[in-house]
């Protein structure tokens, strides 16, 4: 999947509650993987999506690992989800909630 660069952050672009939560979680995985960046395993871009579509839109099905525990597929899944809590924690600190 190629994705277009972005020239700005897109979640800046709109007024944070005006975006839907789907649309963050994309927002995101756009700045978390410019074409710029050395390409990543889809397990582990799907590793980062599912704590994103977790923690931003509650969807506890995408944290359901789908692949064969000890294959090189699950860890990088695993590796991803990773990623994906630093995403979470820096926009925690950006945000802080009231």
């Amino acid at each position: 999947m190629i994705q277009k660069p972005l020239q700005e952050n897109p979640v800046d672009t709109e007024s944070e509650s005006t975006l839907s939560p789907k649309k963050k979680v994309k927002a995101l995985m756009r700045l978390a993987f410019p074409p710029t960046r050395d390409p990543k395993s889809k397990p582990y871009i799907k590793g980062v999506r599912s704590i994103l579509m977790m923690r931003i839109c509650g969807d506890l099905a995408s944290t359901i690992l789908r692949y064969s525990i000890g294959t090189s597929k699950s860890d990088a899944w695993l590796a991803g989800r990773e990623e994906g809590k630093l995403i979470v924690r820096r926009l925690k600190k950006e945000v802080p909630s009231t």
